[in-house]
């Protein structure tokens, strides 16, 4: 119910608060949800005790590669409508997370223990909900850039 509410009442309070106060407010109202947070997690979440042994597991060749990756995607599509989709700049960016997200899949497929288990795409019902997740993902974007219509 929220991934479908969320674009609509989105757009409506943020320009509200934009218009009524300052665009500075749509992050500073975020600021004392996030303490109550914090401080709920700290009284009320298990602690336990860190394993040593874990942190020195962590894949940062291929943590680096996935934040590039997703990184020069981001921009690349940001910089596209207005360099031009062919512009060598964004075919730069395009081709860096070509590579990147490459470099990451191979090294995380290889691996024993993955930052992302990607194998559980094998499962045909999990990527078919990975997949329609997407497509519902991209249909409510679309859906609060142009005013509520889908097509």
């Amino acid at each position: 119910m929220l991934a479908v509410l969320a674009p609509t009442v989105g757009p409506i309070v943020g320009g509200w608060i934009t218009e009524a106060f300052s665009w500075h407010w749509l992050f500073l109202i975020n600021v004392a949800p996030g303490i109550v947070a914090g401080i709920t997690a700290l009284l009320f979440l298990p602690k336990e005790r860190p394993i040593p042994a874990v942190g020195g597991t962590l894949d940062l060749l291929s943590l680096t590669m996935l934040a590039i990756a997703l990184a020069s995607l981001q921009i690349g599509l940001k910089e596209a409508p207005d360099q031009g989709w062919a512009s060598s700049y964004v075919l730069g960016l395009l081709a860096v997370t070509a590579a990147c997200a490459y470099g990451f899949a191979r090294r995380t497929l290889a691996s024993r223990k993955p930052i992302v288990d990607l194998r559980t795409l094998g499962d045909r019902q999990f990527l078919v909900g990975c997949i329609l997740s997407f497509v519902l993902g991209v249909g409510l974007n679309r859906a609060g850039n142009s005013g509520g219509c889908l097509v």
